[in-house]
């Protein structure tokens, strides 16, 4: 399930009747899980809620009968017949199904109007983007129903086009541009088809599997006659070569005798609506409940069907439960798994069946013996989805406010945890054998995760919970994140409830290698109260507009190593005691020791819309050293272009008092930032300031190596 306009696979194409500007869903790499979907006889219809938009001119003229309620007598018409002539009592393929599943003439997909509204364009004349029409509308449409905006030229100040025309903009928005009526029923299927998670069956002028459904047919795109030899009967533009039979294709997400739809179309369609936007179904399917409080898993199962679960799940020590299918869980439902059992997702799809969270994975075990699979539960995922979940994964559950926390076995590979209120919250563990000993804070906990995104889009919602991070881990080891993206896309970015940070450790490590980090107002934050806990290695993650990049708090030994911070602005402010600064920064470590912080890239943000400001004051950091003490630790290879502010700031205690121990910044290079390092005291005695020489020191001050760092001609060195 992908969100629209992620940059590099948006579908964008306009021609003479249609264009669109969304994504569609993908279902590579998992078989073919969409026959779950396929309805059956008896089945339910889903019936969508629509909102209808006529726009007036700066007139206040409509261009159809500008009569309120003969214009709502004729939309609901039309939406009528969109329900009765188009997706249902529809026509079989023209062209042979390719790959048949069943024969099908309804969707069960069905379409109520709840609302008809009318809006004027700008009185100015100006031209009115999609998000401004968009915006103008009632709050309370926003959500819960798609927009189809008629007459939509209108707002765009743009003259009538000479026929019809459609934009599906969005999963919720919807543009015809139709100059006298709106009967053409059959191009608003085609764009309700966009809107649930369907493409072109063509590819852009050429035979092709456009919509990579494999019981559609392939397809091409008809716009020009002059191409037309020969010429299938029916078809308004043939290739070339003609089609089998010398018959058009008729299929609804084709542009030639829009009639009708595959099964695995109609299953795409469904799977969206209950997948992704639920919040717009009008009739919520239900299949009964679970008798008891939890439906328990005793013997090896496997799922790989569509499954709707209100209840909690339970698997049972000694068993495997496989899900290859879709499950979709009830409000704060659990699926429990004992110690002994092992969870596997393989091309499973885990969320929510509404307007509301469900739960998330308790993977439970005993936490006074070791990591093995008979003392602790097991999860395995891989091209997994996991959705709409409080707290996605957890080693441990939550029993009458006390966290009861295990050592579980965590193993995920190529999944997407998607609109989750937090996706990962890992608890303390200690098994016997090192309880209350220094080495427990060295031994690495069996946790990786693999090319996996942790992301909130568009329809992240909170439905009023809070967790503080998408990632949390508490007394946790060498966490492994390989080549992972943490992703803020919401549109609630830096408002109350989402999470604040991306990865938040407390007496906690992660080995990250690879990956990024966009768009939180922390990208990574760790606290240690232990001064013997060996810090986190952080190697090759791009790291983009987060407020503040990395902030490491105490323990010892942090790598951070080449990794690129894109760092935005803001105006100083005063925060925090001792009148300190807050500004944005990319790393900060603060009284963390035995550091290593070398060939990182710290940048200004990619563009100025990601900045805080764009005041002519507003400044940023790219790296910080607070209070580390005396130890030898060397700033080194660093590269910092274009910060618009400082590239190393020194502060309080980085030295011993003789000065002949302390930080070093050695061969990094300076590329015009305002400031290229910043020395400041706050003890107000020897203890302040950074080591004397910052160079390799030698009984002969003469023969001191060099430091070695490259200033621009631009920069003040302080």
């Amino acid at each position: 399930m992908i969100p629209f306009l992620l940059p590099a696979q948006e579908c964008s194409w306009s021609g003479p009747d249609e264009s669109h500007d969304i994504m569609t869903t993908g279902f590579t790499g998992c078989g073919n899980g969409l026959d779950a979907f396929i309805p059956e006889p008896g089945d339910s219809a889903l019936t969508v809620r629509l909102v209808l938009v006529i726009w007036k001119d700066q007139n206040g003229n409509s261009p159809f009968s500008n009569n309120q309620t003969q214009d709502s007598i004729s939309f609901y018409s039309a939406i009528q017949a969109v329900n009765t002539s188009h997706f249902s009592n529809f026509p079989g393929p023209s062209v042979p199904n390719p790959s048949p599943t069943v024969n099908l003439s309804d969707t069960y997909i069905r379409f109520e109007v709840a609302r008809v509204l009318y809006a004027q364009a700008n009185s100015t004349g100006s031209n009115m983007t999609f998000p401004d029409a968009f915006n103008n509308l009632p709050e309370k449409f926003k959500k819960g129903y798609i927009i189809v905006n008629y007459a939509s030229w209108l707002y765009k100040g743009l003259t009538p086009k000479p026929n019809i025309w459609g934009e599906a903009r969005s999963w919720r928005y919807i543009e015809m541009w139709e100059q006298s009526n709106f009967n053409a029923t059959h191009l608003l299927s085609h764009e309700l088809g966009h809107s649930l998670g369907l493409d072109h069956t063509f590819n852009t002028n050429m035979w092709g599997d456009g919509d990579k459904i494999n019981d559609t047919p392939l397809d091409i795109l008809a716009l020009s006659s002059t191409v037309c030899d020969p010429a299938p009967a029916g078809c308004s533009c043939p290739p070339i070569t003609p089609y089998p039979g010398n018959v058009c294709p008729n299929n609804v997400m084709g542009y030639n005798n829009q009639e009708w739809w595959s099964p695995r179309q109609i299953a795409t369609m469904r799977k969206h609506l209950l997948l992704e936007t639920p919040d717009i179904i009008s009739n919520k399917i239900s299949l009964g409940t679970i008798p008891t409080d939890y439906l328990e898993i005793t013997t090896n199962t496997i799922w790989d069907n569509e499954r709707f679960l209100y209840k909690n799940l339970r698997v049972k020590s000694g068993v495997t439960l496989t899900i290859n299918g879709t499950l979709i869980l009830g409000k704060d439902a659990l699926i429990e798994v004992e110690a002994g059992a092992e969870l596997v997702l393989d091309c499973a799809y885990l969320s929510a069946g509404g307007a509301y969270l469900w739960g998330g994975i308790r993977l439970l075990g005993d936490n006074t013996k070791p990591q093995n699979t008979q003392d602790q539960s097991k999860l395995t995922a891989t091209n997994s989805i996991i959705a709409r979940a409080e707290d996605a994964v957890m080693n441990g559950t939550i029993y009458g406010g006390a966290v009861l926390p295990s050592g579980a076995i965590i193993s995920v590979s190529d999944c997407s945890f998607l609109n989750n209120l937090r996706d990962v919250a890992m608890v303390k563990y200690n098994d016997a054998e090192f309880a209350g000993v220094w080495f427990a804070d060295w031994a690495d906990y069996q946790a990786e995760f693999t090319n996996v995104d942790f992301k909130n889009d568009h329809y992240f919602e909170t439905y009023g919970h809070y967790r503080g991070a998408s990632v949390s881990l508490w007394g946790v080891h060498g966490v492994v994140f390989n080549n992972c993206r943490v992703l803020q896309f919401s549109l609630y970015r830096d408002l109350p409830g989402v999470p604040n940070e991306a990865i938040f450790m407390l007496d906690a490590s992660i080995k990250m290698n690879g990956g990024r980090i966009d768009y939180f107002p922390y990208g990574i934050r760790s606290f240690s109260t232990k001064s013997t806990l060996i810090g986190s290695a952080i190697s090759g993650v791009r790291l983009n507009s987060n407020r503040y990049g990395i902030y490491l708090g105490g323990a010892q030994m942090h790598k951070v190593v080449n990794n690129t911070f894109f760092v935005p602005r803001d105006v100083p402010g005063t925060a925090g005691l001792g009148g300190q600064v807050d500004l944005p920064y990319g790393l900060y470590f603060h009284t963390s020791g035995l550091i290593r912080a070398e060939e990182n890239k710290f940048l200004q943000a990619i563009s100025n819309q990601y900045d805080y400001s764009s005041d002519p004051s507003a400044t940023h950091i790219g790296l910080v050293v607070y209070n580390n003490g005396e130890f030898n630790d060397v700033i080194y290879k660093n590269r910092f272009t274009s910060i618009r502010g400082t590239g190393i700031q020194a502060i309080g205690q980085n030295r011993d008092a003789s000065g002949n121990m302390g930080l070093q910044c050695r061969c990094n290079e300076f590329v015009h930032p305002l400031v290229d390092i910043h020395v400041r005291g706050t003890l107000g005695n020897s203890l302040d300031g950074v080591r004397k020489s910052q160079g390799e020191l030698t009984s002969t001050p003469a023969h001191e190596f060099m430091a070695g760092n490259l200033f621009s001609d631009q920069s003040i060195h302080q």
